[in-house]
């Protein structure tokens, strides 16, 4: 109960703030986006958007969905099958790379880029030791 009304009302808004955030601002004369107005909330997308191209402004709420959408499976998955966990993050990891590829890059500065690239490659590294490390 708890658990579904927090994700309803905190992670499920935030998620799609984040992910929308760049088409509402687009959008902030209609009366029903007028809240975005307010510096405040700006401010919280601003810290968000900034390190990111203009056309990418999405990323930081793409990689939030994907991740609420990833828990279950992983969180609920057997502990002992560990290659469903394998299979599901090597799938996700080479999907977010490759489409960060193809964009050319979602950073304004490139050693971001190469940062987050490294960073994916080290979550699917201990996700495949971990699997073999309990085979």
């Amino acid at each position: 109960g708890f658990a579904v009304m927090v994700f309803l009302f905190m992670v499920l808004p935030y998620t799609l703030l984040l992910l929308c955030g760049q088409c509402i601002l687009l959008k902030s004369n209609w009366r029903i986006f007028c809240w975005i107005n307010n510096s405040k909330v700006k401010a919280f997308l601003d810290s968000y958007h900034g390190p990111y191209r203009v056309k990418h402004r999405y990323w930081p709420g793409l990689l939030l969905l994907v991740r609420v959408i990833l828990l279950p499976p992983v969180a609920f998955a057997h502990s002992y099958d560990a290659s469903v966990n394998l299979l599901t993050v090597s799938t996700v990891v080479i999907a977010i790379l490759t489409w960060a590829w193809m964009a050319g890059g979602i950073y304004k500065n490139r050693w971001l880029d190469v940062l987050e690239a490294s960073i994916m490659l080290n979550l699917g590294i201990l996700t495949a030791a971990t699997y073999y490390y309990k085979m």
